[in-house]
């Protein structure tokens, strides 16, 4: 934080400057009364993720990238071989998955626990991140237990599953009519902040518990970017 924080970011390099400049920045507070319905007849109304594939990683939680999971100072990251799902007809691929807490979306104002970033990138390089907000639940969701089973406080590498299957099933995602979401064009919400990211913010919560909530504050600190203005971008939503 200090003259690192969000708000010195565009001054701390040239190639930083949208983070200062950009018109069309993320994180962003989602007010439901001012998004758009998204028409029945779009490809907006579905999203296909049932191509996800359960895969076997490593975390390890130093300040290096020693595997595929880590805590890198700034958030908890994964990735590695992931996986793929098709959005109006266009095939992503996973890059990575990583945590903020509390959450850098807010709905109507409000802010949730944590919030957990899959980042996506198209064939031709066009980045696409699907957005899940974290509340505190009784239980960690389950695709989640073995990650924070494994995660630590010192550094060390151990092998964990991560079953994305289940992660979808449980959040409705790959459900017949999918998932209700908000989507909008905004940027990334680390520098160089670059724009033209396409977001998919869903309506469903995931639950973790407040052990493994605490887990992830204890790594990351408050890491959320604070919310950016919105200026004159539309904000669609797909939502029941």
């Amino acid at each position: 934080a200090g003259e690192t924080g969000p708000s010195f970011w565009g001054d701390l390099h040239a190639d930083w400057a949208l983070c200062k400049t950009g018109r069309y920045q993320s994180p962003i507070d989602i007010v439901h009364a001012d998004t758009l319905p998204a028409p029945a007849d779009t490809p907006i109304t579905s999203v296909t993720l049932n191509h996800f594939q359960d895969v076997s990683a490593s975390i390890t939680n130093a300040f290096t990238n020693a595997g595929f999971v880590t805590f890198n100072g700034h958030a908890v990251e994964a990735s590695g071989p992931m996986s793929f799902f098709e959005h109006r007809g266009v095939w992503h691929k996973m890059l990575q998955f990583h945590f903020h807490t509390p959450s850098e979306h807010r709905i109507d104002g409000q802010l949730s626990d944590a919030e957990v970033h899959f980042v996506h990138q198209t064939l031709t390089g066009s980045l696409l991140v699907l957005g899940f907000l974290i509340d505190q639940g009784q239980t960690t969701d389950p695709w989640a237990q073995g990650m924070f089973g494994a995660l630590g406080t010192g550094e060390g590498e151990v092998q964990f599953p991560m079953n994305f299957t289940q992660f979808l099933q449980n959040s409705g995602v790959n459900g017949a009519t999918g998932a209700p979401f908000y989507t909008y064009s905004g940027s990334l919400t680390t520098p160089p902040c670059s724009e033209g990211v396409t977001w998919l913010v869903f309506q469903n919560k995931i639950t973790f518990s407040a052990a493994d909530i605490n887990k992830l504050r204890a790594l990351e600190g408050a890491n959320n970017r604070p919310v950016m203005p919105r200026n004159d971008r539309a904000i669609t939503r797909r939502i029941d």
